[in-house]
């Protein structure tokens, strides 16, 4: 298993919410097949035609916003818990998983999760 690469804390510890609960902002730049990278919405990312974001709220929902066909964002809603260095997603058109490979207060880093930014 895979452990966060700061401060050398387990994956099976839950971070703390106030790093992992807030708008993250893909970068498809950093981004590879293997691996998804975000930043805090606060993060000074490069101009770009469109960004997919994703928001962990602390009550436990969960939003996407992925570019829509017609220009804009679509708006997916959804549940979130932690277990074991993996979030688990529950929305309207089922379940996910998104094992974290590295969690700070400005970058978060998935490994690779088809169907993420788009519907």
């Amino acid at each position: 298993m895979a452990r966060f690469s700061e401060n050398g804390r387990d994956k099976d510890m839950p971070p703390s919410s106030a790093v992992l609960c807030q708008t993250w902002v893909y970068a498809q730049e950093e981004s590879s097949r293997e691996l998804m990278v975000f930043y805090s919405e606060s993060y000074p990312l490069p101009p770009s035609r469109g960004r997919a974001r994703m928001r962990f709220d602390r009550a436990g929902t969960f939003t996407r916003w992925i570019i829509a066909p017609a220009c804009g964002f679509d708006e997916i809603l959804g549940t979130w818990e932690w277990r074991q260095g993996v979030i688990y997603i529950s929305e309207a058109q089922g379940e996910r998983e998104l094992v974290v490979d590295a969690l700070t207060d400005q970058r978060l880093c998935l490994q690779a999760a088809p169907g993420l930014l788009y519907r």
